[in-house]
């Protein structure tokens, strides 16, 4: 009597011992699939930093700051005021 319940117990030990396996297993591919998935996202995140650093750059140089002034006319040199004249004092 005790042969057969050391046997059932040690095959009950063995079965669950390979679903523990197996469920280690399935949890290791979900984790992977995860893993990959931010490896992904982080690779499209890197690639959008790098654009945004060449537009910052970009909007941070000389020339086209330079550019820019052109577009709007700062170039010209304007006629100073001054207050010291007659229509920009009291009435």
């Amino acid at each position: 009597m005790t042969k057969t319940i050391m046997k059932f117990s040690i095959w009950i030990l063995f079965f669950s011992l390979m679903m523990g396996n197996v469920y280690v297993f399935v949890k290791g591919v979900e984790l992977s699939d995860r893993i990959h998935t931010f490896e992904s996202e982080i690779n499209m995140l890197k690639q959008q930093n790098s654009e945004l650093e060449t537009k910052i750059y970009k909007a941070e140089s000389i020339t086209y700051a330079a550019s820019l002034a052109a577009e709007l006319d700062y170039g010209k040199k304007s006629e100073p005021v001054f207050f010291g004249e007659k229509k920009y004092a009291l009435k």
